[in-house]
């Protein structure tokens, strides 16, 4: 049996000893079932509301799910899944009209208190103030709500119930304003959480750049800081930073009053010989105080956006990670368990990040003040922000301190969400054909890409891979939609040629930001191309042909 996502309980008068059949009006347990005998359970006891807003949810599900099956009083439904955010947003509706209308039916509820209604649960702010909208599928499952409670109460099904019919029209002309005061049109969120997903070659190329980024000498340089002063405390940030008495010449505006020495001194010596080791010859203009905070977000940006793309994982599970639900394994290689409830029925099973993803999560863990793993803290937690703390205290702080700064508020999916739109929009601008084709995305876009990719290059039971990597099962839509949806051969051939080609020309002519590029495949395009140049253009077009009918793309379940 699967509990439906149990939250705090809280007392309620509900009675507990009764002995009546199961689902019955009152009871403080019920049981769904699907059409398959699995089971899940409702426990009412959680619900912070009274008994009469209790009994007024049960009517609604026991007609949402056309009654009864059976004299014994079992409820079917279909599929478990799509009912765990219904009686998710059910019971936030009955919590918010107990906290806010406590004596008034939903009958007498005007038009005024239904929009209050929407807005409370679906515009918030993010950990910088700034006000958004949710996701358009969270407003879907409340007008879901508000509608059946009409259709329900007007048709007799229900005792009480809303006498305004909630359609899209009333609630895209509530949520529009605050959509556009967060540069959003109203036809982009809603595109946010369909089937679309980002283009294959504006995916490619984004993220080539997030994983540059990374690989960088200045990424290696801003981890090894960060674990330095993890390691050696305490050492003070603030000096080592500030324009005063930075610690390299280069960064000083104002000369250093006094020298510095004892035990500091050695420290900021041996600190100095590392990242310079680590930058190698590159300027060390990152590390001022804002100068690093700046770099650091972008490289957080850039590793969800790897993250994002290549694990296939859902938002709403990266914000629930922590540093210990991964066990690093001696080849580099990120291993862990995740309980998913939403779908899979909850299976455990292991999962593992490789290669780019590793190096995304490394990043993420490192580049913090905070000793993530030894607090167990949230993986996306950007407490590389407590560079004040750290000056004041002489010390890291804790988890607790850290959560008392306010960095990780009520809404970390929307500084991550956030963050990795802007990762991509910052880059696909340096593309501007790309840019035409597909200027902004979503997280839940990014998800999609992953199994984009598969169906187009693994053999064998392609859609058993994308099952069991997104945990749904073969009737789901989100499966379907990938093998109905798939590009025709010559339709995935030409955009990849495409895009390769784009590459081999880059390579050609000696492009420094394909310089990370390695491996036969590189060598070999590099001197058949030197070759073909020096003959005519001619020559260096046919050669270029020649070589991208001869790459392949391929796809591991983790990157391509």
């Amino acid at each position: 049996m699967i509990n439906s996502p149990n939250l705090q309980k809280n007392k309620n008068h509900l009675d507990t000893t009764k002995t009546q059949r199961q689902n019955s009006f009152g009871d403080p347990i019920w049981c769904l079932e699907d059409e398959d005998g699995k089971q899940a359970e409702i426990n009412f006891l959680a619900w912070k509301c009274s008994d009469d807003k209790v009994v007024w949810g049960q009517s609604f599900i026991l007609k949402r799910a056309d009654g009864y099956v059976n004299a014994e009083q079992k409820i079917v439904v279909s599929d478990l899944g799509t009912w765990n955010p219904i009686i998710k947003k059910l019971r936030s509706f009955c919590e918010y009209w107990e906290s806010n209308h406590p004596t008034t039916p939903l009958s007498r509820w005007t038009k005024r208190d239904v929009a209050k209604f929407i807005k409370e649960v679906m515009i918030y702010r993010d950990d910088d103030g700034n006000q958004h909208v949710k996701h358009h599928g969270q407003e879907e499952g409340y007008r879901h709500i508000l509608y059946r409670s009409y259709q329900y109460f007007t048709s007799s099904a229900i005792i009480d119930g809303l006498r305004i019919v909630v359609n899209r029209q009333f609630t895209d002309a509530l949520l529009e304003p605050y959509l556009k005061k967060s540069n959003t049109s109203l036809v982009a969120w809603l595109k946010g959480g369909t089937f679309g997903t980002i283009p294959i070659e504006n995916g490619m190329v984004v993220l080539a750049h997030a994983v540059s980024l990374l690989q960088s000498k200045r990424a290696s340089a801003a981890r090894a800081f960060f674990n330095f002063m993890r390691e050696n405390q305490p050492t003070n940030p603030a000096s080592i930073l500030c324009l005063r008495e930075n610690l390299f010449p280069e960064n000083r505006i104002y000369p250093r009053a006094t020298s510095i020495r004892g035990p500091r001194k050695s420290n900021t010596k041996k600190l100095k010989e590392i990242l310079e080791k680590k930058l190698d010859g590159e300027s060390p203009a990152i590390f001022t105080e804002g100068n690093l905070s700046n770099f650091v977000i972008e490289l957080y940006n850039a590793a969800s956006y790897i993250l994002l793309v290549l694990s296939g994982f859902r938002l709403s599970e990266w914000t629930t990670f922590k540093a210990n639900d991964f066990e690093k394994l001696s080849d580099g290689t990120w291993e862990f368990r995740n309980e998913i409830h939403k779908t899979n029925h909850s299976i455990k099973s292991s999962r593992y990040l490789h290669g780019m993803a590793a190096l995304a999560l490394d990043t993420l863990l490192e580049c913090s003040y905070l000793d993530k793993i030894s607090e167990n803290a949230p993986v996306f937690i950007r407490s590389f922000k407590t560079h004040k703390f750290v000056s004041n205290y002489k010390r890291m702080p804790l988890l607790s301190e850290v959560l008392g700064m306010r960095v990780w508020g009520e809404n970390p999916e929307s500084t991550i969400r956030n963050g990795f739109d802007k990762f991509y929009g910052d880059t696909i601008k340096q593309h501007p054909e790309l840019a035409n084709i597909h200027n902004t995305t979503t997280p839940h876009q990014a998800r999609h890409l992953w199994a984009e990719y598969a169906i187009r290059r693994f053999d064998g039971a392609v859609i058993d891979l994308i099952t069991e990597h997104f945990r749904h099962r073969y009737s789901d839509n989100f499966i379907r939609s990938y093998y109905e949806n798939a590009l025709r051969e010559r339709e995935r051939d030409d955009i990849e040629i495409a895009y390769i080609e784009d590459i081999l020309r880059r390579i050609g002519s000696n492009d420094k930001s394909l310089s990370g590029f390695y491996g036969p495949a590189a060598k070999r395009a590099r001197i058949a191309l030197k070759k073909a140049v020096l003959v005519s253009t001619d020559d260096f077009d046919l050669a270029l042909a020649n070589l991208a009918e001869n790459i392949v793309i391929t796809v591991d379940e983790w990157g391509y």
